[in-house]
């Protein structure tokens, strides 16, 4: 697994709960060696459904019904074999740092063992109880043993980024441009994520006792005519405020973070795609037609780079470690895998 996902994926498998169909004792056939060491089909299994959950998230996959991971598509490629290779993937990545961190000879302390178990009473906590905790190992296919190792096996990996971060001449040898830019790059993308729009919105209305009636052509049809002045170079606000139907208060403006559930989907992919100080066309959504325009951020919060420097070069770092892995050792393991088995894994 590359970059932040690595190190997210753990505190994911909190979303993972009441996922999965499963078996209910560990399955210990092997799928495929790394260098020698086996991974059972129990122990794959967890990385899959754990993977499944992560990608489903993602790509919007309504999980529902569990055919869907062999008729949709992502990248052009059935879902379910996406899913396994990136778990394939998540597998070796993992195996090869923890074998690399015992080469080297580091080990798990006292402190790291009580981190480990403050980690896993989370879970457990999370999942509702210990009875609870057992019956998603069951789900899972792995025992509490097997759960316990691969929590370990996360730590030993942490360990190695650690050592490698701290000591590595390759990673850590980082130029004030190369800090720079990786600043550049990350408040240009926290901006691309945060939105500030106005939009007319004009509605079809039922007929009231004040006014007529506005059919759904009726209204789509003034959207349009305003769309056109707007064009034509008349003021976005002034059309605002004399025709949209949102409530006053909305003419201050809207701030949000693309994605966040606060507006209607079509709406706030329109609004995404939208340059700063570019107006959509017609947006249709259920509340009626949109013109949005996006405006610069209010308050750009993004902290100064003197104040976020070394958090900076732990990103360059980290980067830099998980590239190691994925581009040098990785591609240098010896991963041995059993068709017949991988192949029967859905």
């Amino acid at each position: 697994m590359k970059g932040k996902k690595m190190i997210a994926w753990i505190g994911a498998l909190v979303l993972c709960v009441g996922v999965f169909a499963g078996c209910s004792m560990e399955n210990t056939q092997e799928v495929f060696s790394v260098n020698g060491e086996a991974v059972g089909r129990g122990e794959f299994t967890f990385f899959l459904e754990n993977m499944k959950a992560l990608i489903a998230q993602e790509s919007d996959l309504d999980t529902t019904d569990e055919s869907v991971w062999d008729t949709a598509e992502i990248d052009n490629k059935k879902a379910i074999d996406v899913a396994k290779d990136k778990a394939v993937e998540d597998v070796v990545s993992l195996l090869v740092q923890v074998q690399k961190a015992k080469e080297e000879g580091l080990t798990l302390t006292e402190d790291d063992q009580k981190e480990i178990n403050k980690q896993k009473n989370t879970f457990v906590q999370q999942y509702g109880g210990q009875n609870s905790f057992n019956e998603q190992l069951k789900s899972w296919q792995i025992s509490e043993d097997t759960f316990d190792e691969i929590l370990q096996d996360y730590k030993y990996a942490s360990k190695l980024q650690e050592k490698y971060m701290a000591e590595d001449e390759k990673i850590n040898n980082i130029t004030d441009e190369e800090i720079q830019a990786k600043y550049d790059s990350e408040h240009e993308a926290a901006l691309r994520e945060q939105i500030f729009v106005k939009h007319i919105l004009i509605m079809p209305k039922q007929a009231t006792d004040t006014e007529a009636a506005v059919t759904d052509e009726q209204a789509q049809a003034k959207a349009q005519e305003i769309l056109d002045r707007i064009n034509a170079g008349e003021d976005f606000d002034t059309l605002m405020r004399e025709y949209s139907d949102d409530v006053e208060s909305s003419f201050e403006g809207y701030s949000f973070t693309h994605n966040d559930g606060q507006f209607i989907q079509e709406f706030d992919d329109a609004a995404y795609a939208l340059a700063v100080n570019e107006v959509s066309g017609i947006v249709k959504t259920d509340k009626g037609y949109h013109i949005i325009k996006r405006l610069p951020l209010e308050n750009d919060e993004f902290p100064a780079l003197d104040t976020v420097r070394d958090t900076v070069i732990e990103i360059i770092k980290s980067e830099r470690y998980q590239t190691m892995v994925a581009e040098e050792w990785v591609p240098a393991a010896t991963v041995v895998t059993q068709e017949e088995v991988f192949n029967s894994i859905k």
